[in-house]
């Protein structure tokens, strides 16, 4: 039994006139096509780059170039098989506005052009100064939606207590797999991550639970935190055992 061949170019769906390049290939080179029919060999009729569409069958003017199973455009002119299907033979036929007024009946121009004509109002639509929501106003300027207070845990040792207080009614906890064992840089990203989670305006204050042995800065971290104008604690745990 011959091995299969390797194909030069991939054939997604059985109604594609078209395959996908796997490499380039120039002018007549022997393309080898496999995917969903059986394998194709064709000359190719022109330098087609990689990732580029070639014809896998003589394609008509005004027929469809299909790609995937899908119609994506119409041949501008006679493409023989072997050919780079590209935009000098292709003619989009999706969102064509420069092809609005030849196709569409004289109606439908009309209430397009009354749809895209500008009109200027005399006076505001909305008056935006009436709007509001009921929200909690933060000391930084933002405004929130909700008025939680944030556990966050300062190092992975610290997640189970942090997962017990998820409980609570009306809080909002965050942990995470960080804060210890890790490159100055990291350290630095998972504080400034920790730091500014405080200033999310839909906390109202923030509780940092610590083991007191991580490596990340979690004083200064909380210092930083306090910063934002809201109520922070901090909260050193330890393990049984330690």
């Amino acid at each position: 039994m011959s091995p299969r061949p390797a194909f030069d170019a991939l054939q997604i769906s059985a109604l594609d006139n078209t395959a996908t390049l796997l490499k380039s290939v120039r002018i007549s080179d022997e393309v080898v096509v496999g995917g969903q029919t059986d394998v194709l060999r064709i000359k190719a009729l022109d330098d087609i780059p990689f990732g580029h569409k070639i014809s896998i069958r003589d394609i008509h003017s005004s027929d469809s170039i299909v790609k995937y199973g899908e119609v994506i455009g119409t041949a501008s002119r006679d493409i023989p098989a072997g050919s780079h299907v590209h935009v000098q033979n292709v003619e989009s036929n999706r969102g064509r506005g420069d092809m609005a007024e030849q196709n569409a009946p004289a109606s439908q121009l009309e209430s397009c052009e009354e749809v895209f004509t500008l009109k200027v109002p005399d006076r505001p639509i909305i008056n935006a100064r009436s709007l509001c929501y009921r929200g909690y106003s933060r000391p930084d300027g933002s405004v929130g939606i909700r008025n939680l207070v944030g556990i966050i845990s300062c190092v992975a040792c610290a997640n189970d207590v942090v997962v017990h207080l998820s409980d609570i009614e009306g809080v909002a906890c965050f942990t995470h797999q960080q804060g210890c064992s890790q490159t100055k840089p990291d350290l630095a990203l998972i504080a400034k991550v920790l730091t500014n989670l405080a200033k999310n305006p839909n906390l109202g204050a923030i509780l940092y639970v610590s083991l007191g042995c991580e490596s990340v800065p979690t004083e200064e971290i909380v210092r930083q935190a306090k910063t934002f104008g809201k109520p922070v604690e901090f909260l050193i745990i330890q393990k049984e055992g330690g």
